[in-house]
């Protein structure tokens, strides 16, 4: 594992690596600083612009209309920052696909918390 904290946008964000490979497609989760638990699994292939976009999105003033950036701007508006895990790694967007659906399954669940990913 390794960890490196970065400033993303002006928000601390802890990034964690889970997951070895070669893959460029990464499969990632959004944990909560306070609780440890994952809200939100994706995959990208640019984390840093993904996570940019993540903040951008939670600071925006459309409250009420997207759980993610709802419970994400909570987290910001208490001052604390995010954890981004690589979780996982694939070669294809197909089983980039697939493994973040596993990653969800798994975090369902062992996770008392819910995820608040609008697919699932």
């Amino acid at each position: 594992m390794t960890e490196e904290i970065k400033d993303v946008s002006g928000i601390p964000v802890t990034f964690r690596v889970w997951a070895g490979g070669d893959g460029k497609h990464l499969i990632y989760a959004l944990r909560d600083p306070r609780t440890n638990e994952a809200f939100y699994i994706g995959r990208t292939r640019k984390l840093r612009a993904r996570m940019r976009s993540h903040i951008r999105l939670a600071m925006m003033p459309y409250r009420g209309k997207n759980r993610v950036y709802d419970f994400m701007n909570g987290v910001l508006s208490q001052g604390n920052g995010f954890i981004c895990d690589i979780v996982g790694r694939a070669r294809t967007e197909g089983k980039a696909s697939e493994c973040e659906k596993k990653a969800m399954c798994l975090v369902k669940y062992f996770q008392i918390a819910p995820l608040s990913n609008i697919a699932i």
